[in-house]
């Protein structure tokens, strides 16, 4: 997930940025709205954009526009970051697409729980699969709690089926099932759908070590019995690394 910092204070970019890195993300930086413009015009893609308001050149309401004609405004969601409070400028933000506002000086954990919150609403179909149902509807009910919407298979075959099907952002799969294995399926999902995120899961870890799994390509790895919390840290964590498309 790359997000965009576009602000021309020193101070405040470089903390936002070490914020952003030392939490797994990977930013670029942008002085002005034009060159904010010409790195989203270079084609990379941007997942989310930090966006001061007064800049050298214009202020940040134009790049907000710009957003909007091109159509961009839902696909690079926008977070206001200013030292002004007032509710016309809030609330002009908000008129002009931002979905959040930020007051500097930029506290880190607001600025991740904001960034957590995009990347819940902006990837959420999770297929999980495993053949144990009570794994199933214990992970499903542990992300359906943030806010992340599931879907889940007993089997690497139906697990196919659904991805053909639907859309899908990221999978969690168990490594020992019966049928087909879920190293067979993490080689078959990264051969037909080379961006989509893989996390394993397994009860036999010293079967299958961290190293091994993640040398055959998996995006992350969990061992059983595992908590709640790890597994949350763990989908927002892939999802912060890997693009969907």
């Amino acid at each position: 997930m790359k997000i965009l910092i576009v602000e021309d204070d020193k101070v405040s970019i470089k903390l936002v940025d070490s914020i952003l890195t030392k939490n797994g993300y990977e930013t670029r930086l942008a002085e002005s709205v034009k060159e904010a413009i010409d790195k989203i015009e270079t084609g990379e893609k941007i997942s989310l954009i930090i966006l001061d308001i007064r800049l050298q050149d214009k202020d940040g309401f134009s790049l907000l526009v710009y957003l909007k004609s091109k159509k961009l405004r839902k696909e690079i969601p926008v977070i206001m970051c200013s030292s002004a409070e007032d509710e016309d400028t809030v609330m002009q933000s908000i008129n002009l697409g931002a979905i959040g506002y930020m007051k500097k000086p930029v506290k880190s954990e607001i600025l991740l729980s904001k960034v957590g919150e995009i990347i819940t609403k902006k990837y959420k179909n999770i297929l999980i699969v495993d053949d144990e149902k009570m794994i199933r509807d214990l992970l499903g009910a542990t992300l359906e709690r943030q806010g992340f919407d599931t879907v889940t298979a007993e089997s690497g075959v139906v697990a196919l089926k659904v991805l053909d099907s639907r859309h899908i952002d990221a999978v969690i799969s168990d490594i020992q099932m019966e049928g087909m294995s879920g190293l067979k399926l993490l080689e078959t999902i990264k051969s037909k759908y080379n961006n989509l995120p893989v996390m394993m899961i397994t009860g036999h870890d010293s079967k299958y070590p961290e190293e091994e799994i993640n040398k055959a390509g998996a995006d992350g790895y969990i061992a059983k019995p595992f908590k709640n919390l790890e597994i949350i840290e763990a989908v927002q964590n892939v999802l912060k690394k890997c693009p969907v498309s």
